[in-house]
């Protein structure tokens, strides 16, 4: 997110939840300009702000308490401002083994699509006992397939997402 003091916000209701946070900090932050650019993960999103006109512009990173620090030290390391807000922190629900071995003793999946590597750290000793050797687990972007090798091994045959999206599964 980027922000500036003139202008209107114009998030996009497509963003979801993500541009809801933006909104709120958004809104007591009192920034009323707001550039959204998407990429396929940080390494892309990087990418995206240094070879584009918002580059000089100072950044706002919303991100969880686990966030990697691909995005500040990439933008600090080629001298664009960010600051980085913690708008979330990532923890289990309490019940989530139960709930996941009483789905599991009923029913045995193929794959299994992890969308972050605190899902694959909350759910690994559970699957671990559950799954069939043969189910395929697959993170949706590099650092979830790395956490998954991390707590199965190789136990499961892992795959990566070609891109962070449902097509890319």
């Amino acid at each position: 997110v980027s922000t500036q003091s003139t202008g209107s916000s114009g998030i996009n209701a497509e963003y979801g939840a993500s541009a809801a946070a933006v909104q709120r900090f958004l809104d007591t932050a009192n920034c009323s300009t707001c550039v959204i650019l998407r990429g396929h993960n940080a390494e892309s999103l990087c990418e995206i702000i240094l070879s584009s006109e918002h580059r000089n512009l100072s950044w706002v990173f919303l991100a969880g308490d686990r966030a990697l620090d691909i995005i500040p030290t990439t933008l600090h390391a080629n001298k664009i401002q960010l600051h980085q807000v913690t708008v979330y922190s990532i923890h289990p629900l309490s019940g989530v083994t139960g709930k996941l071995t009483d789905i599991l003793d009923d029913f045995s999946p193929d794959f299994v699509v992890f969308f972050s590597p605190s899902g694959v750290q909350f759910t690994a000793d559970v699957l671990s006992k559950h799954l069939r050797s043969d189910v395929v687990l697959i993170g949706f972007g590099k650092s979830t397939a790395k956490q998954i090798v991390e707590s199965f091994g190789d136990k499961f045959l892992v795959g990566t997402c070609k891109t962070p999206d449902p097509s890319g599964v």
